[in-house]
């Protein structure tokens, strides 16, 4: 469109109406004599579709009130496509997980369940599609901090993905790193596991980068933007899987040089301004608070002097986690209120109560505004600030 003076008639006629910002929209009763009169198909609809999985493709990269204002949009679309077209499986999966993104967890799961019967219908199992859409899900689950729920769909997605005979697939590299993950859960604890599949995918993802340098294509099930070496040299979500492995170990010098080596790639990529800059920090101030906490224990003034410096260290990285995590996530997540929780404990060890009291009451602000009041979780915090 050259100009908008086609859209500003129809705006003075009030067939299209102005909300906040630059958003348009129909009014409702053209809207209904639209979709009366000339209903919306997958045909008619393709190059909106795939507009907005493209945005969505990208919305982990934008900061959440950006996505936030689409939510509502995307939702309408996929309830308007439901039964889901499976061959088109690659456009509806990322508008789905931009809905647990926003904190929209039970819209997502919803939808990717639906998604992964059409595409078990349409593919069968054995099926990079149907794995792929499995280890979306299992990604749903896993956000929603349902884990022990994440863990058979991560696994589904690696099991299709490895019947469908696929070789030198990002997807099959990432559903290794995806199980190995699970390995690293208490409930389903077992490093031998977890550090087998971390090796698979190490291998895999090498072996990848290796073909992209000598200028080979790379299977990828989601082809909106191509798999580049720029996308394999910034695909490095492992180290920062291995880090937390080691952090459950209790080995948190080597899960520090994990979260360092995370964070010195993100800046090699230039991709400081993001959600997974913000997951380096706050590992690295998690580390450095347990760290802390060990050399408190001693007697030793030296002792005691590394363990103030390691906590101040610990609350510099978890105050900036926090920061970027409240401008790309938002209030109610999951890695927000994560990261505000920590900061209150490194404010407890560092005996700053007033300020741990106000960590501790944001964290339960917003897991009641995000879980509701009944959430388990909200009791153990309330337990911490009684110093």
């Amino acid at each position: 469109m050259k100009d908008m003076s086609l859209i500003n008639n129809l705006i003075r006629r009030s067939w299209i109406r102005k909300e906040r910002g630059q958003r348009l929209s129909l009014h409702p009763l053209v809207s209904e004599v639209i979709r009366k009169y000339s209903p919306p198909t997958i045909d008619s609809f393709f190059t909106c579709l795939k507009n907005m999985a493209v945005f969505a493709h990208g919305a982990w990269g934008r900061a959440y009130k950006e996505n936030l204002e689409v939510t509502e949009n995307i939702c309408a679309v996929l309830k308007y496509f439901e039964p889901f077209d499976a061959t088109l499986a690659e456009y509806f999966e990322p508008m789905i997980s931009v809905l647990w993104q926003v904190g929209r967890f039970d819209d997502s799961i919803k939808f990717g369940h639906k998604l992964f019967e059409s595409c078990l219908k349409e593919f069968g199992e054995a099926s990079v599609t149907t794995g792929a859409i499995a280890k979306s899900l299992g990604g749903a689950y896993f956000n929603a901090r349902r884990l022990r729920e994440s863990v058979p769909w991560y696994e589904q997605g690696l099991k299709s993905l490895e019947l469908s005979g696929v070789e030198h697939s990002v997807d099959l590299a990432i559903a290794y790193e995806k199980v190995a993950r699970c390995y690293t859960w208490d409930f389903n604890w077992s490093p031998k596991q977890a550090e087998k599949y971390f090796a698979e995918a190490f291998t895999l993802k090498n072996f990848i980068k290796r073909r992209l340098e000598n200028g080979e294509k790379i299977n990828n099930f989601n082809t909106l933007k191509v798999y580049s070496l720029q996308s394999a040299s910034a695909d490095i979500g492992i180290y920062l899987e291995i880090g937390r492995m080691y952090q459950k170990l209790g080995k948190y010098w080597k899960g520090l040089d994990w979260a360092l080596t995370y964070k010195q790639l993100l800046e090699e990529n230039q991709l400081k301004n993001t959600s997974n800059y913000a997951y380096a920090l706050y590992d690295i101030g998690v580390c450095y608070y347990y760290t802390g906490l060990e050399y408190k224990k001693s007697n030793d003034e030296d002792d005691l002097n590394y363990a103030k410096n390691y906590l101040l260290d610990a609350r510099d990285n978890l105050l900036t986690a926090l920061d970027l995590n409240m401008k790309m996530r938002g209030e109610i997540a999951n890695d927000t209120i994560d990261a505000q929780e920590y900061l209150g404990d490194v404010y407890v060890a560092l005996e700053k109560y007033g300020d741990a009291s106000n960590a501790y009451m944001s964290v339960v602000s917003m897991l009641e505004n995000l879980y509701g009041d009944n959430y388990e979780r909200i009791e153990k915090v309330k337990k911490k600030m009684m110093f």
